[in-house]
């Protein structure tokens, strides 16, 4: 409603259209009752945008509301999330955009270990996974069990050369999770691994963290962002009030005490030194 009449106030006409084409889109995915299709042919034969449906768009914003009324969804919090509502009625997004870079990771498939990968995997070299190469995957174990990931590329690189001579498994996300990491997440977790998760301690990078979290369970342990890692890496740079708002919606008991460091201090800090810095 609020998203409609917005849109009338500003241009009624303009308004009006995009109701229409919402409407003659479900229209079509009713009719075509999950047949998959991939979003920007579809948005291009609803509107003769190809754009039109992309995500953070207004008609996206509206069809994304609609199709959770229909299918009793909650309405997405994140790109994974919203990828899986266009999911649930036949959409499929870009998934060469969503990538992740991964070291150590054995990706199997219905034929076995993934050769390609598992090449990167004995030389000890990083590689990137898109979305597109994880629709095909079947599972990606860890060596040990064992799966570190950091948000930041700089810290992955350097971790990356640092242990090289040594078994591990590292994953980069490049700041906020993409369906790529998700998916690679969800595999690696279902085939027994352990997640240690370090981002930056800032409000964002915690709030990255809680969501990760509170997705997985337990099964997710937050590494080197506790209250004492944060002490050693601030910075005198002052925080917003929009920053620190994103603290009171924290869940994890660690991060919540991290946050109340933040509060005090009220500033953000140094490039996070990452996992053992």
């Amino acid at each position: 409603y609020q998203i409609l009449i917005k849109e009338f106030t500003q241009n009624a006409k303009a308004g009006g259209t995009l109701a229409q084409n919402v409407g003659k889109a479900l229209i079509l995915l009713e009719k075509r009752e999950g047949e998959e299709e991939l979003l920007a042919i579809f948005a291009a034969e609803v509107s003769g945008n190809p754009h039109y449906f992309d995500k953070g768009t207004t008609a996206s914003q509206l069809l994304t509301h609609a199709v959770c009324f229909w299918k009793q969804l909650d309405v997405p919090y994140n790109a994974y999330e919203w990828r899986e509502c266009m999911q649930a009625v036949g959409l499929v997004s870009d998934n060469i955009a969503s990538m992740v870079h991964a070291l150590g990771v054995q990706i199997e498939t219905t034929e076995g270990v993934h050769p390609a990968y598992e090449a990167f995997r004995k030389r000890k070299e990083p590689y990137v996974l898109t979305a597109e190469n994880l629709k095909v995957i079947t599972g990606a174990k860890a060596i040990h069990r064992m799966v570190y990931v950091v948000e930041n590329e700089m810290v992955f690189l350097h971790l990356a050369e640092s242990i090289k001579e040594q078994e591990v498994t590292l994953l980069c996300t490049s700041g906020q999770m993409r369906v790529a990491a998700f998916l690679l997440l969800t595999h690696l977790i279902e085939g027994g691994a352990i997640i240690y998760y370090s981002g930056d301690l800032d409000p964002e990078g915690m709030d990255i963290a809680d969501r990760l979290w509170q997705r997985y369970g337990d099964v997710i342990h937050l590494w080197r962002m506790s209250t004492e890692d944060y002490n050693k890496s601030i910075s005198s740079e002052k925080l917003s009030d929009r920053q620190m708002a994103k603290l009171e919606r924290l869940k994890n008991p660690m991060l919540c005490c991290t946050a109340e460091a933040v509060r005090r201090k009220g500033c953000g800090l140094h490039l996070h030194e990452g996992p053992g810095g």
